[in-house]
């Protein structure tokens, strides 16, 4: 396993996105490096995206470990999942994109 560096970026690799009742939209992914709290801003980068595209921003609501590994705290290499709230649908944060600390958000 990895060691943890919280001096890096906080990166996250999707495996999926869906919604979750009463919670909204929520990414899954496992952590490549870095450190995540609630209250981050985000951007997905996507797989192959061209520089001048603007990626997508959100916010972290909320983070818990994925359900094959309840009962360890999110860790590097592990997989998680960020709770982006109703606002952000599952197609815009596809497979194989990449969730990356970002700064906050305009109007925030």
């Amino acid at each position: 396993m990895p060691v943890q560096d919280e001096d890096l970026p906080f990166v996250l690799k999707v495996e999926s996105a869906f919604r979750i009742t009463g919670r909204g939209t929520v990414v899954m992914g496992v952590i490549d490096h870095g450190t995540l709290h609630i209250g981050d801003h985000l951007e997905v980068i996507q797989p192959g995206s061209a520089a001048a595209a603007a990626p997508l921003r959100l916010q972290c609501l909320g983070v818990d470990p994925a359900p094959r590994v309840t009962g360890r705290e999110p860790a590097l290499g592990y997989p998680i999942v960020i709770f982006i709230g109703p606002d952000i649908l599952p197609d815009a944060i596809p497979a194989g994109a990449k969730l990356q600390v970002a700064g906050p958000l305009a109007g925030h």
